[in-house]
């Protein structure tokens, strides 16, 4: 009965542990009683005669007591006649002791009492144990036994697990059923074997729990031959049946016989939960064979040899993840993982973690374990596999990779014929690239169905991969670099060199041998260039990189990153050989790349000619630009155009994938990190534009970088709240000279991570470990970190106000201040490490370093978010805050008493704003200069000594976030600075700023401009600058400048082109004469002026009126004959009948000397031109006006509201008593804020302008939404109708917003038209109704429209675009036109004033 305890208790915590239902528990406890009762043997016996098995099969001689177990009923016939059966004696010893195992405990006391008659010694042993049996001791027999017998291969000697991996093999273990597979599957040298041994040796339950402790291995690779597969069957008969080999005779052609046999085995109730683990699996046979309805766990390379209803695959393409490899190499030579060289890291990654290539790595390093921190030792793997991506390369492998590459190619021999044709075109890929169905179609020549058919063979027999990719629609191929090896390596050059001709003819066919017409399979326009190279097509790269139609279209296809990487990579090939007339002309290509490949790249509407035609008119690249243009200018729109106030800077622009939150320069120009919202950070070459390094161990977005002063580190500082200081040294792969990506990859080879679209990484895997020293502060998180500038020290400061510094040597903490409750903004070293400076809202503390006193702390006006240190200055910061840049300069002595004594502090503002927000800032290395982006996507540069604005940029067309400059000492180059910036659009971008004496200060002009035709086609532009002065220009030429003016607001030019009349601040209306520079007084408002505007009208008095309105809803006008004050400030709450508000927009009414206004507040009033009084004629309670416009007949006004309305009034004019009413006829609510809008000449159209970039073209006489267009990235601020045209000319609308751009509207309404005309069909509705045709109406007098429009039609599939300009600066607020419509200026925010005009197809440029 104790035992029955014993056992009950044990087995009631096994089952409690795990978790069984109740309705096993009874069971459990009904099996116990059976045993218990003598029905059953139970545990403890069962254990006793398994520990003395052998003991007894080698002492005991069955016949001796065979008789008395049958006379006792131990045995019966069946039992005695298998015994007898047995040819040997410990055959029958075990046959015996099986059979005794399943019987009960009377059967076992028998059995000892008949044994001890002659055996006693065995008697004894079985029954002085059977009380002190262990059951962890008897299962782990069990357990060892069950392998032992199954031939179970042992683990690898320095074994790591695979645990992702893993974990996945044993869930799907512990669900497997019988007569179904497990199908573990990947290319040779997966681990496909290890991993599946590992799943049932590490884990002894599941053999125990889920297989009853049954389990048999078969090396099914061992079987090429039917032969083969009837001796495994055989040896596994053999096994599993316990019989002798020389009692079974072996039949090569008894496959059936041995499967029968087999089959029943595993019927029976002991082995009907077995597993079968079948490795190496490459034929149906096998399968088949081996096929006997239980459960099979298999590994193999080909999937297509098995049943996908009963079949659960598990893939295996990624290889080991760094810490798995690391571990491996740890293993083997005896480091910790902290100890080993970075270049363990680098040969993982090179690899990609291959199981097998990590493996024989680390047994060739075992031998020589005592140099293992021998960078030498390891650099030799690297540069084998460094050479191995290189397919022309054949370098010495290890000894045992033969087998390996045998094994490969064993596995494509075995393919047919045709399909080993088809796989060897895979050698001409690069490692990693993604190949889409497209590329193979050209490759091969076939379709696309035969392409899928020739894939799935190949990627059912582990030699490709292949992946859905959501983001390109199309699944995505890849091949892993040890297959592209071995497939390299089976063909002598000739055969490759031949493979690379085919594939380039193919594609010269395929675009009809133009390769700006190359299709975009995101593929071939990354490699063009390497497939030129390996196909010895040199003499092609002159004419393909200097085609700008290729440029354009590589730049669409790839970016600009991979067509500036590939001016450097083929240099020596598009210049002959560095010819000087080709270099120059290549780098005349490059800075223009460089200049406009973004917008060409993110604004899919742009077009390379057109970028072109904007070069200077002596340039390489307008002349090959205008050469094409003037071949197609007849239908399709080019514009010459020039820039003025243009400062030429030499930009290097990096196109990135992924957010910048962070960037600085690394030890040299050329390399730069960068930090992501990922929390990972990179180092980048931004000459080729490759990521040489990946830092991991951040876990969330990186808001600062900063490289430490000798440069040979730098930190990081994370939202997650720490601050990191990683290794700069040997972070590259470097050979030599020659640097390498992180993938191994030589600079001449475009990296397909970088330069393919929605890149797949199929090999790739996680698990990177963090590498850097990571410091942190309890309960809080680390807002902002500096190195001191020995390099020796780390200060930190964090959201609840705590402020410490560490020695970086030894982790120390060795200076702690803290504010509760005052989160530190910045914190910094002073230049000597004398002083720790930190800001807190808007002030600045000054800290003793080593004393850890409090020393002073000075005052800004708002909240300092940056402080930067100035070089070469020990008592000298510049403060950052969101409205203003401000330096700050000190005394400072060392006192007796050890501790230093601030005093004398000054404060300087450098430059306050009010219309952006400062975001980030930096100083030049020799501390002479100061820059800083603002929210306006400027950065402003000033001389620190004179405190003055030297230069600004507006090339960004994001938020600059992070700012870093560069000292260049290179005494062959006249760049002094080099800036870096990096912006939220994904962009990183190199300044190179020139000597010293160029930097001086500039201004610009601002986007206020004004401009009129009076003389021919070259207008005449007045604009104010940032000195305010008025600038007047004829073209681009200065031909008038005013004295500085008090604050001009806005200008306008005289009908007569000979004045400008000017809106000051305070409120005075100046009017200009150029030409004397002579200045008149007219008008004084009283308030800043916001509107002014010349109003032409026959029957004024004067023929123009001057009107001007200001902030403070005062609105005046002036003629000859005087000036009219409409409104006055000091009557704003009883104007007429309502309250008045600002003006915004007027119209002359001249047939009735009527001046109608539009107001703010959404009131629209009449004026007589006499002063005398005012009529409110419609007024929109609760709504703001955003813009209004009038038609050209005067009769429509169309007003856009901040409530996302617009809406039109019908004005009716009666001359015989001058009367003037007006109705509301139409108008719609819209889905975002409409901000312009603009009738089309004839009033038909109303075009309507909003905040999202959107136009909406409004019939007017249908009174419904025709159609929408979309292309602008931000508001829309300006449109303008072409006037009327000539037969044969389209209806143009141009818009301005981040882009200028001139829209077909009559093919919009042709494409309108036949969408209603669809729509009604397929509604079913009565017979469809042609609307009229979209005519000009002629009989209103008016510009006509020049005839250089006839025939011009869009672009390709965009059939409503006829061209498009991207701005330099973020946006244009006007365009002024010429009456022609054949000139168009605009200035836009950055200052730069374009003059556009309509390229002819006649003669090469109207020059002006």
């Amino acid at each position: 009965m104790n035992q029955l305890l014993n056992v009950c208790e044990y087995l009631f915590n096994e089952i409690e542990n795990s978790y069984i239902p109740h309705i096993y528990i009874l069971s459990t406890y009904i099996c116990i009683y059976e045993t218990f009762t003598g029905i059953n043997m139970d545990i403890l016996k069962k254990t006793v005669l398994q520990k003395y098995r052998e003991k007894i099969v080698e002492d005991l001689e069955v016949n001796d007591l065979i008789d008395d177990l049958y006379s006792k009923l131990v045995i019966n016939n069946d039992d005695r006649d298998k015994i007898s059966s047995q040819t040997e004696r410990k055959y029958r010893t075990r046959c015996l002791l099986d059979i005794l195992s399943q019987k009960g405990n009377n059967e076992y006391e028998t059995f000892v009492e008949v044994l001890d008659k002659d055996y006693g010694w065995l008697a004894r042993d079985l029954r002085k144990d059977i009380g002190c049996v262990n059951f962890t001791e008897y299962e782990e027999q069990v357990y060892s036994e069950a392998l032992t017998l199954g031939d179970v291969p042992q683990l690898p000697q320095h074994y790591v697990p695979r645990t992702t991996e893993q974990n996945k093999v044993i869930a799907a273990l512990q669900e497997l059923k019988r007569g179904h597979y497990i199908v573990l599957h990947g290319m040779t040298g997966s681990g496909k074997s290890v991993l599946a041994v590992s799943a049932v040796r590490t884990n002894p339950n599941l053999l125990k729990d889920t297989f009853n402790n049954c389990m048999y291995f078969v090396n099914a690779g061992e079987a090429k031959s039917e032969i083969d597969v009837a001796n495994l069957l055989y040896r596994l008969y053999i096994k599993m049946d316990d019989v002798s080999a020389s009692d079974v005779a072996f039949d090569k052609n008894g496959i059936i016989l041995m499967k029968d046999r087999l089959r029943k085995i595993f019927m029976l109730p002991t082995r009907k939960e077995a597993l079968l683990i079948l490795d190496d699996v490459c034929s149906s046979v096998m399968i088949d064979a081996f096929n006997f309805g239980c459960k099979t766990l298999i590994t193999t390379q080909d999937t297509s040899l098995f049943p996908s209803q009963n079949s659960k695959f598990i893939e295996l393409n990624k290889g080991f993840m760094e810490v798995e490899s690391l571990q491996l190499f740890s293993n083997c030579v005896k480091l910790k993982i902290e100890d080993l060289p970075l270049e363990t890291k680098k040969i993982h990654d090179l690899c990609k973690g291959a199981p097998l290539v990590i493996s024989l790595i680390a047994s060739n390093l075992e031998k020589w374990k005592e140099e293992a921190k021998d960078k030498e030792r390891w650099n030799y793997y690297i540069n084998m596999l460094i050479d191995k991506k290189d397919g022309r390369k054949k370098h010495e492998e290890p000894s045992s990779k033969g087998y390996f590459f045998n094994t490969i190619k064993h596995c494509v021999d075995s393919l047919p014929n045709d399909y080993q044709e088809h796989y060897k075109h895979f050698a001409l890929f690069v490692e990693d690239v993604n190949i889409t169905p497209r590329v193979m179609e050209i490759v091969l020549r076939k379709s696309k169905y035969e392409v899928e058919e020739i894939v799935n063979e190949l990627k059912n027999k582990s030699l490709l991969v292949c992946a859905y990719n959501t983001e390109l629609k199309s699944y995505v191929y890849g091949i892993h670099d040890i297959l592209l090896a071995h497939l390299k390596q089976r063909l002598n050059p000739n055969e490759l060199v031949e493979l690379h001709a085919k594939l380039v003819a193919n594609y010269l066919e395929a675009c009809d041998n133009d390769f700006a017409q190359l299709p975009n399979d995101n593929y071939i326009f990354t490699y063009i260039g390497y497939h030129l190279i390996e196909a010895k097509r040199y003499q092609d790269f002159p004419d393909l990189y200097f085609d700008l139609n290729f440029i354009g279209a590589k730049i669409k296809a790839v970016g600009i990153a991979g067509l500036v990487g590939d001016f450097v990579r083929y240099r020596q090939y598009i210049t002959k050989n560095n010819d000087p007339e080709l270099s120059a002309k290549l780098d005349k290509f490059e800075a223009f790349v460089q200049k406009y490949g973004q917008d060409l790249h993110k604004y899919p509407c742009t077009d390379i000619i057109q970028c072109g035609l904007q070069q200077p008119l002596n340039s390489q690249v307008h002349e090959a630009a205008l050469h094409i243009a003037q071949k197609q200018c007849t239908d399709t729109l080019y514009l010459q155009t020039q820039f003025f106030g243009q400062t030429v800077y030499v930009t290097h622009t990096l196109d990135l994938k992924e957010d910048v939150c962070a960037t600085c320069f690394a030890h040299q120009t050329n390399t730069i990190l960068v930090g992501t919202n990922s929390g990972e950070i990179h180092l980048w070459d931004h000459s080729y534009k490759s990521k040489l390094c990946t830092f991991t161990g951040h876990t969330q977005r990186v808001s600062s970088l900063e490289l430490s002063p000798n440069a040979a580190k730098f930190l990081s500082v994370s939202d997650d709240g720490t601050v990191k200081v990683w290794s700069l040294d040997d972070a590259c792969i470097r050979r030599s000279d020659e640097v390498f990506d992180e993938n191994g990859f030589h600079m001449r080879t475009p990296p397909p991570s970088i330069n393919q679209k929605s890149w797949m990484n199929f090999f790739g895997e996680s698990g990177k470990i963090d590498r850097s020293k990571s410091f942190s502060i309890a309960d809080d998180l680390i807002t902002t970190a500096s190195f001191s500038d020995d390099n020796d020290y780390l200060v930190a400061g964090s959201q609840k106000g705590v402020m410490k510094a560490w020695c970086l040597e030894s982790h120390e903490q060795v200076f702690h201040v803290s504010r509760e409750g005052c989160p530190i903004t910045c914190c910094i070293f002073s230049l000597n490490n004398t002083l720790i400076l930190c800001s807190c809202e808007n002030i600045i503390l000054l800290y003793d370093f080593k004393r850890g006193e409090y020393l002073s702390q000075f005052m800004n006006d708002v909240r300092t978010t940056s402080l930067l240190v100035v070089p070469y200055a020990n008592s000298k910061v510049v403060a950052i805050s969101d409205k203003s840049v401000t330096v700050w300069e000190w005394k400072q002595v060392l006192v007796d008493t050890g501790s230093v004594r601030i005093y004398e502090p000054e404060r300087f503002v450098m430059c306050v704003r009010e219309d952006a927000h400062y975001l980030c800032g930096a100083v030049t290395w020799d501390g002479v200069y100061l820059v800083a982006g603002a929210s306006d996507h400027s950065i402003t540069m000033w001389n620190l000594e004179t405190r003055e604005g030297v230069k600004e940029m507006f090339e960004h067309n994001g938020l600059v976030v992070s700012l870093d400059t560069f000292l260049n000492n290179e005494s062959n180059s006249n760049v002094m600075y080099i800036l870096l910036s990096g912006s939220d659009n994904k962009t990183v971008k190199q300044w190179h700023i020139h000597e010293v004496e160029t930097v001086n200060k500039t201004s610009k002009l601002r986007p206020e401009f004004s401009a009129c035709w009076v003389h021919g086609p070259i207008p005449l532009i007045a604009a104010i600058n940032s000195e305010d002065r008025v600038q007047v220009f004829s073209g681009h030429a200065l031909i008038s400048e005013s004295k500085i003016l008090n604050q001009p607001e806005c200008l306008a030019f005289s009908p007569c082109g000979t004045r400008v009349a000017i809106g000051l601040k305070a409120g005075l209306v100046l009017i200009f004469d150029f030409r004397s520079k002579q200045y008149n007084s007219v008008m004084n408002l009283e308030g800043s002026v916001k509107y002014i505007e010349y109003l032409v009208g026959q029957n004024t008095k004067d023929g123009y009126t001057l009107v001007a309105a200001s902030d403070n809803a005062c609105l005046m006008a002036y003629q000859k004959s005087g000036t009219l004050r409409f409104t006055k400030p000091e009557s704003l709450l009883n104007i007429s009948k309502g309250k008045a508000s600002q003006t915004i927009q007027c119209f002359l009414l001249s047939e009735v000397a009527r001046l109608l206004s539009v107001e703010q507040n959404g009131s629209i009033k009449i004026w007589y031109l006499n002063g005398i009084k005012d009529v409110l004629v419609v007024r929109e309670p609760n709504s703001t006006v955003t813009m209004a416009t009038i038609s050209a007949k005067k009769d429509l006004i169309a007003m856009t509201f901040s409530d996302k309305n617009f809406r039109i009034y019908k004005l009716h004019v009666t001359l015989q008593d001058s009367g003037v009413s007006c109705e509301f006829s139409q108008g719609k609510l819209l889905d975002d804020v409409p901000r312009c809008c603009c009738f089309s000449r004839d009033g038909r159209l109303l075009a309507v302008g909003q905040d999202s970039g959107n136009i909406v073209l409004w019939s007017v006489e249908n009174n419904t939404q025709m159609t929408v267009l979309k292309l602008h990235k931000s508001w829309v601020r300006n449109m303008v109708f072409s006037p009327t045209a000539v037969p044969g000319a389209p209806l143009v609308l141009v818009s301005v917003g981040d882009q200028i751009v001139w829209w077909n509207i009559t093919q919009v309404w042709v494409e309108s038209t036949e969408k209603i005309r669809r729509s009604s069909r397929n509604r079913g509705s009565a017979r469809f109704q042609k609307p009229e045709e979209l005519t000009i109406d002629t009989s209103n007098n008016g510009p006509i429209m020049d005839d250089v429009w006839v025939g011009k039609r869009g672009r390709g599939v965009q059939s409503q675009l006829l061209a498009a300009i991207k701005l330099a600066g973020v946006h244009a607020p006007h365009i002024a036109i010429s009456p022609t419509f054949t000139y168009f200026v605009t200035v836009d925010v950055s200052g730069l004033l374009y003059i556009m005009n309509v390229l002819r197809p006649s003669s090469a440029t109207v020059n002006s």
